[in-house]
Formats: structure tokens, sequence, C-alpha cells
């Protein structure tokens, strides 16, 4: 991880090298969460629409939703769109997760931000060539909230079988390594605008 002066955004970065012969297995998930803020807006580089803003319908075994969840899930999964504003009271609870399919900008750089009403942003931003897929956990309940605006990941959440099963659990070859790079932190007004304005040019 890197700080800088008069910065309020930070680099992570991580090298993993595979030290045997033969292939090794791996998932990776940066789980980088934020404080979710009342009337926050979502704004990042993606077309939203069902198929590119993918709300996780199945249920994990930990998972004990309540009265409505599922028909929450299914409102979701047509409209995507209406979790944009973190308006008091939507049903997070106990979390709701979305895949997203990221678009990058010249740069090989995608963009997330949470807009707070006083308009500065929290902000992340990752590269899908290394990190494809992109993961947001909302969770809002008496005992927990945070958001994950994007977890930039190699795989999505669902476990080693069913990633397996779907294509997602990568490879490294022995003496190989892997590296990946991400940024996060708060961006100013002027920032948040600017920004606003990049992430509008990427989705067209």
């Amino acid at each position: 991880m890197k700080l800088y002066a008069a910065s309020s955004i930070f680099t992570i970065e991580m090298e993993i090298t595979n030290l045997k012969r033969t292939p090794m297995e791996y998932m990776y998930m940066a789980h980088v969460n934020f404080r979710p803020v009342d009337n926050g807006r979502l704004v990042y580089s993606a077309h939203v629409t069902p198929e590119t803003v993918k709300v996780r319908r199945s249920i994990p075994s930990h998972v004990k939703p309540g009265p409505g969840f599922v028909e929450y899930i299914e409102e979701l999964a047509q409209h995507p769109e209406k979790h944009h504003v973190l308006k008091p009271g939507m049903p997070f609870d106990p979390e709701v997760v979305f895949f997203i399919d990221y678009l990058a900008d010249a740069q090989g750089w995608a963009h997330t931000m949470q807009f707070h009403p006083d308009g500065t942003a929290d902000y992340i931003r990752h590269k899908p060539a290394q990190l494809d897929k992109g993961v947001r956990w909302i969770c809002r309940t008496p005992d927990q909230d945070a958001i994950g605006l994007v977890l930039p990941s190699t795989a999505e959440p669902e476990g080693y079988s069913a990633e397996k099963k779907k294509g997602n659990v990568k490879q490294l070859a022995g003496g190989d390594t892997y590296r990946c790079e991400f940024e996060c932190g708060v961006l100013t007004e002027a920032e948040t605008r600017k920004m606003e304005q990049t992430i509008a040019k990427i989705n067209g």
C-alpha cells in the first residue's frame, strides 16, 4: 500500500508468485468497505441493464432473509438502477450482492463512486484486465452498515465449486507471478464533478 502527501487517494498493490513447479489455482477478492451514506448516490463505469448489473438471486445458507427480501431481490433483478440511491429503509438486510460488468477508460481503469450529499465522494478504481469480476456488496442492518462499492475480484463469491464450474478459478503456472493494483479513498467536490464526467464519457 502507498500513501501520498496531500492526497486522499491511496494505492494498494498485490503480487503473488507460485513457488511450485506445477500450476496453482487461485481466487482473489479485494474486500474494500465504505460506510453507506443515507441518500448517497452510486455512479460507476458500467452500462446498467439486468444483463450487466446482475443481482445475486441465490441465498447462501448463512443468510436468513426477512419478509419481503426475496421480492426485493426480484425487483432489483429487473431494475438494478433502483439501488443507485441509498434511501433510508431500503431492505439491504441481511445483504444484497451484485455482479457488475465494468467498462474501463483508455488507461484501463474502471471507476466507482458513492456521492455524499455534501458533494464529495467515496471512490475506488480498478483494472478489469487484472480483476475482471466486479462485485458489489451492500449490508445495512442494526449490527452492520457497510458497502463494498466494488470488490475487485478474479471470481464471484459463490465458493470454489460454483466458481470452478463457471470457469472463474484461475491458474498460475509454476514460477509465474500474478499482480494487481487498485486505488481508493475520498474525492473533493471538484474531483467528484470531474470524475462524474469521466464516468459519463466511458459509459457513452
